[in-house]
């Protein structure tokens, strides 16, 4: 499970077999948007945003708070544990290491730490463990399998859909960028969706994984007493 289906609850494209690559540099903004009409009659949405930044062998993610947003205060017994575990806020860090394999970090700006899941600790973080998903958002190879639209598009991109019986998907694919600039998925009775559009952005003068120097480690298997 990819960081973004885990916050967002979001169904990604199948994940193919792919060999790690090294994505272009980019910075963006990425609008996260849900709606649901119960059977009540009660509409109920959901927004916010992120901000993405990624090199050839790093992605960082982080909340963006609007003004007025109040601060979190983490209670003694929270998630049953003493020690904070909600990652929400915290930035988000996935790396490549030597052997090519994405390694996922969090990083506290408040508190100055780095925290460090093990790999079989991911799945229950929301990370699946792709460098694929996590550097392109979806599986590129899984666009192969999707109808092509004829849906206007700015130029360079193109749209693209997988639809069932209930659900569908739908994909704005940047080709320059080597990301999605939108995707959908939601019911075909137009009951609920689920929407990340994404904007670039400039990049930022120093990218923030070398900004950590002072930043103390925490495995994560420590905060679970």
């Amino acid at each position: 499970m990819s960081i973004i289906r885990a916050i967002f609850g979001l169904a990604l494209l199948p994940a193919l077999a792919s060999a790690a690559s090294q994505p272009q540099p980019l910075s963006a903004i990425m609008t996260f948007e849900s709606k649901v009409l119960s059977s009540e009659g009660v509409e109920k949405q959901t927004r916010f945003q992120e901000r993405l930044i990624r090199d050839g062998r790093n992605v960082w993610t982080v909340r963006l708070l609007p003004a007025g947003t109040p601060p979190h205060v983490h209670q003694a017994g929270d998630h049953q544990h003493k020690h904070d575990t909600n990652f929400v806020l915290a930035a988000k860090w996935i790396a490549l290491d030597a052997q090519q394999k994405a390694q996922l970090k969090f990083v506290r700006q408040e508190t100055k730490t780095i925290i460090t899941p093990r790999t079989e600790e991911f799945a229950g973080l929301g990370f699946d463990g792709s460098w694929e998903h996590a550097a392109y958002l979806l599986d590129r190879s899984a666009l192969q399998q999707m109808r092509v639209l004829n849906k206007p598009a700015p130029a360079g991109c193109q749209w693209y859909e997988r639809s069932g019986d209930k659900l569908y998907t739908r994909v704005l694919w940047d080709q320059a960028w080597q990301l999605p600039r939108q995707i959908e998925t939601g019911s075909l009775d137009g009951l609920s969706f689920n929407r990340i559009s994404i904007e670039r952005r400039p990049m930022p003068a120093t990218m923030p994984w070398r900004t950590l120097a002072g930043y103390r480690a925490v495995a994560y298997e420590d905060l679970l007493d």
